[in-house]
């Protein structure tokens, strides 16, 4: 691998907290583990922030998949605060992808979206 190549992968492994193929890497997942865990997913209900996010994860990812696009829900603001979570990395809580994905968590929790028709009313 080149220079650049091994500061990508080791930029990766650490961001994914070992989520790569590294078998040496505490916390690494087998390479076939990852279509085993995609593959799961169809049996959840998965929400999704955007339009082509949820298209993406239907066409390409989890065919067939209950796939949710929270921006469809009416009520949905979010605050001008959000909490402070420990996710390891030094910035605002406000760029934080934990702490939105933790705000729209009790957002969804609270909020639950009804299928009616065949269609989910939010």
């Amino acid at each position: 691998l080149a220079l650049r190549d091994k500061k990508t992968a080791e930029f990766t492994r650490n961001c994914l907290g070992g989520m790569g193929i590294d078998e040496h890497v505490e916390g690494s997942l087998e390479y076939y583990a990852h279509a085993g865990i995609i593959n799961s997913l169809k049996d959840h209900r998965i929400y999704v922030m955007g339009e082509l996010t949820a298209n993406f994860i239907n066409k390409q990812i989890v065919p067939h998949a209950d796939v949710i696009n929270v921006q469809d829900y009416k009520t949905l603001s979010y605050p001008k605060t959000l909490p402070h979570v420990n996710c390891g990395v030094q910035h605002r809580p406000r760029y934080c992808s934990m702490a939105k994905a933790l705000f729209l968590r009790e957002f969804i929790y609270n909020n639950p979206p009804r299928k009616s028709d065949g269609q989910w009313d939010i």
